[in-house]
């Protein structure tokens, strides 16, 4: 079943939301007027399923009919697996909802899943624009990576259900494979996950005991992560090996895990394989047990082990049937829920880079300019005084100058680290370019309260940098200006602190001055 013929009506909402959220940051951030993806539809065609930035008026049917990848960029992009960039002049094939809506330039970016091109991201501008830098193609690529996790978490859930509806079906014969199958599709993580199988296996009694281990790779040992059932007391002396020298190697649980097939022990009283380990599992009645192979989404290899206290309980096929799902089972739940972590650490590093200056790793002019529309609301809502502050180092352009942009990116990173260290949690610097930041000074009790935080950040930008052998000693100009009194507006604000910064830097520098008194 291929998960994009279904879009969009039959897709996880969380799917569309992730693209969703990837394509307006693709589009914000490269100050795009469009931005898109399309996905492979019937008859060999495309089809946009998301579009970002076409004009509200227009009719959403225009831009989603299906197009032969042969009309567009973006089906060059989806066809040759290749990143394709168009200006006015170039000979660009578009389809003509761009054209009509004034497009110019245009990029395209193939979307990778599973070894395979699954879609093209589309960003459109209604001007002749530049190739966007290399930096930002990173990021492009990066949005991309993690729409290809989006769609393989779509994919794996898709064969989830399938494999759910198989399940139901042979639940017909075995009730326990369909309590099995439901504690897979409610579990949200590895260990929820592994205990609640085991807690599934025995919740009937029919079993007593279940477990699941996976070997050390520096030992050799087998570590029990998950275990349920009546006799878990058997699990406190238990010593497993995947070391076939070892006798403690010789049960079913070593011979699974060196991947000997599925191991069973019709009667644990007679088998000599289980001798190691009989005088542990006759006092509490354990008389047969299975024992089967998984691999988690690294490779990884464990075992799941099942006990009963009749003899030969694992003979019949259907039981038999029931462990090879059952492990077939763990190994696709676990590689679900380690997509599902990949996609989310992709996401978060998407917003990072997306909000956060790549040097100093502080807040860029879009997070700054969301905390003081945040600091506004709250200051007129609540009458609560704040203050806007714009620093610029003094004689910065002279280290660059005379030691290179490579030690004067170190020194605004040791400088960083150290006036932010000082800094309430509800307090923001950020980096406004080169080495000019602008700081918000939440919740200013009163002008005396300010001016001490800012004689402190003066002193401690005077305290010596040292990169390798070489020591710098600067100095900082700040200008302030307080909300409300010096102006109620973002770029109000901002123009005030920056007009104060300025006089500071006049009056000879490493030092501040205070919108209020211009």
């Amino acid at each position: 079943m291929d998960a994009f013929s279904h879009l969009p009506t039959e897709v996880d909402p969380n799917f569309v939301t992730a693209f969703q959220l990837a394509v307006e940051a693709s589009r914000q951030l490269l100050g795009a007027q469009f931005a898109g993806v399309a996905l492979p539809a019937e008859n060999g065609c495309l089809r946009y399923v998301i579009l970002s930035g076409f004009p509200d008026d227009a009719d959403a049917s225009t831009w989603r009919q299906p197009f032969a990848p042969n009309e567009s960029v973006t089906g060059q992009a989806f066809t040759t697996g290749k990143t394709y960039f168009y200006r006015p002049d170039d000979a660009m094939p578009t389809l003509p909802w761009f054209t009509a809506a004034g497009g110019q330039s245009i990029l395209a970016m193939p979307i990778h899943a599973e070894d395979r091109v699954v879609g093209a991201l589309t960003i459109g501008w209604r001007a002749a624009v530049r190739r966007p830098s290399p930096a930002k193609m990173r990021l492009l690529r990066l949005i991309t990576s993690q729409m290809g996790l989006s769609v393989e978490t779509q994919m794996l859930l898709l064969r989830l259900a399938d494999s759910e509806r198989k399940a139901l079906r042979l639940s017909r014969l075995n009730a326990i494979l369909s309590r099995i199958n439901l504690s897979i599709v409610g579990a949200r993580s590895r260990q929820s996950l592994l205990t609640r199988m085991c807690e599934t296996i025995t919740a009937d009694g029919q079993f007593v005991l279940a477990w699941i281990g996976f070997a050390d790779p520096a030992s050799g040992d087998v570590d029990i992560t998950a275990s349920s059932g009546e006799a878990t007391a058997y699990l406190t002396t238990l010593k497993v090996s995947v070391d076939p020298a070892s006798p403690y190697g010789q049960g079913p649980a070593g011979r699974a895990l060196r991947g000997e097939g599925t191991q069973i022990i019709s009667d644990i009283l007679t088998d000599p394989s289980f001798a190691m380990w009989r005088q542990y599992a006759e006092p509490l009645g354990l008389r047969s047990c299975i024992s089967s192979r998984f691999q988690d989404a690294s490779g990884v290899a464990g075992a799941l082990s099942v006990y009963s206290k009749e003899p030969n309980a694992f003979g019949q096929v259907e039981i038999q049937e029931l462990m090879a799902e059952l492990v077939s089972s763990i190994s696709f739940a676990l590689a679900h829920l380690a997509l599902i972590d990949q996609e989310a650490t992709a996401e978060q590093q998407v917003r990072h880079m997306a909000y956060h200056d790549p040097l100093t790793g502080l807040p860029n002019r879009l997070l700054l300019e969301d905390r003081l529309g945040q600091m506004l609301e709250a200051g007129r809502r609540y009458r609560r005084s704040f203050a806007v502050c714009v620093l610029d180092l003094d004689d910065f352009k002279s280290v660059n100058d005379s030691y290179g942009h490579h030690f004067g990116d170190r020194i605004l990173r040791q400088l960083t680290q150290r006036l932010t260290g000082s800094l309430r949690a509800v307090d923001t610097m950020a980096r406004f370019g080169g080495d000019e930041f602008v700081l918000l000074v939440d919740a200013v009790h009163d002008q005396e309260h300010l001016t001490q935080l800012l004689n402190r950040l003066i002193e401690m930008a005077k305290e010596p940098v040292k990169v390798d052998d070489v020591v710098f000693q600067l100095g900082v100009s700040i200008g302030a200006a307080l909300f409300p009194e010096d102006g109620e507006e973002q770029e109000r604000l901002v123009s005030r602190a920056d007009q104060a910064m300025y006089l500071a830097k006049s009056s000879g520098g490493n030092c501040y001055r205070l919108a209020a008194k211009l």
